[in-house]
């Protein structure tokens, strides 16, 4: 993986900030779009030399492939991060999803309000930047959520709807402001990808599908390879299923993508899982026409690489970026709806050029957006 194509040519553009500690918030575990918004960010911000970047392991090869100017720490090393929160001017949360209940509150919203909460215990303020913020139902979310994040002192947020959910969790409005998702900014450089690639005559479909808490149920896949097929021959394009985490498990895009392609009689293809940069991943996906996503950076990166993307209503993310890109929607990710995801898919080959124009035209926006407002409190 090469990064020097996410370098920026010059420094013109960018907010300098001193001495900076980003803390954890997934960079580095094996999913591509934490590198994205990483990208993005050093895409807006120049952080002054010496600062440090809480990673999940210091030692994997991925981060030799970051800039070099800064330090970066294991983030379950408590005395290095401690000691790199101290000498710290500026303690920051930047990116992905950490006020979620998702998946319950044991990630991302216990962990990572602890590093919060430490930072503060030291006598530090964390801002965050360009974050997400699910609204939360659960009572006990809600308290990790005050005793963890509520003393945050500015939020720069991925969406309005984030702002909402931040003013009912009881953040004065005074210290938000709505930006974007960072990997809007993420260069896109001249990468290529070298992951074999089908060479099947037919147009590829791009697919991304997540397993988690629904790995196993054999109703959804069987369900979601039908539809697939069906999609297959009536768009007489091949799917390609891509990877945007990483990780080897059950539960992870990998295994989902294989398990499903085992039940489909259309020829499908299963990309390798490699932890890429996000340059080499929208390279791959510029091989594909049209771009299907359960992930939310996945389908990101498909409008970064200029193909029309249908997204999943997977969670409060997923449902704010249909709403951005007005992209068509295929339905829940954890009940699936064969006809829905047929009826989008052609849509997307149908209506390519007009999907595609609008899509570009909400690129603009947001990548505005996040550009004028990420560093409104910094």
């Amino acid at each position: 993986m090469n990064y020097a194509t996410h370098t920026p040519a010059s420094n013109e553009h960018r907010t300098p900030l001193p001495r900076c500690h980003l803390l954890f918030n997934g960079l580095g575990a094996g999913n591509i779009g934490d590198e994205a918004m990483f990208a993005g960010f050093c895409a807006i911000f120049e952080m002054a030399p010496g600062s440090t970047v809480e990673v999940f392991d210091a030692n994997a090869p991925i981060v030799c492939t970051l800039p070099g100017e800064y330090a970066y720490i294991t983030w379950t090393d408590e005395s290095a991060c401690d000691r790199a929160i101290r000498e710290a001017e500026l303690i920051l949360l930047v990116g992905d999803t950490p006020v979620s209940e998702l998946h319950g509150i044991h990630w991302p919203l216990l962990p990572i309000g602890a590093r919060i909460r430490r930072a503060i215990d030291l006598g530090k303020q964390v801002d965050a930047v360009a974050v997400g913020v699910d609204h939360l139902r659960d009572p006990q979310a809600r308290r990790v959520f005050a005793e963890r994040y509520a003393a945050i002192r500015s939020w720069t947020t991925r969406s309005g709807d984030c702002r909402r959910a931040l003013r009912d969790l009881g953040v004065d409005e005074a210290r938000i402001a709505v930006a974007a998702d960072l990997a809007w900014v993420c260069p896109t450089g001249e990468a290529q990808d070298h992951r074999p690639f089908p060479s099947d005559s037919r147009p590829a479909i791009a697919v991304n599908i997540v397993g988690e808490d629904w790995a196993h149920d054999r109703e959804r896949t069987l369900t979601t390879a039908s539809a697939l097929d069906d999609v297959s021959r009536q768009g007489d394009a091949q799917i390609v299923f891509v990877c945007n985490e990483t990780r080897a498990g059950d539960t992870f895009d990998l295994e989902m993508s294989r398990r499903v392609a085992a039940h489909m009689r259309t020829g499908p293809a299963v990309i390798e899982a490699r932890y890429v940069s996000p340059a080499e991943q929208i390279a791959l996906i510029r091989r594909c026409c049209a771009v299907l996503s359960q992930r939310y950076h996945l389908g990101l990166m498909g409008v970064l690489a200029g193909r029309p993307v249908a997204l999943f209503s997977r969670g409060h993310k997923l449902r704010q970026l249909i709403g951005d890109l007005g992209a068509p929607d295929i339905g829940p990710h954890d009940a699936p709806i064969a006809g829905r995801i047929v009826a989008g898919a052609m849509r997307l080959l149908h209506e390519h050029e007009s999907i595609l124009r609008s899509q570009q035209a909400a690129r603009s926006r947001l990548t505005e957006r996040v550009r004028r407002n990420a560093s409104r409190f910094l």
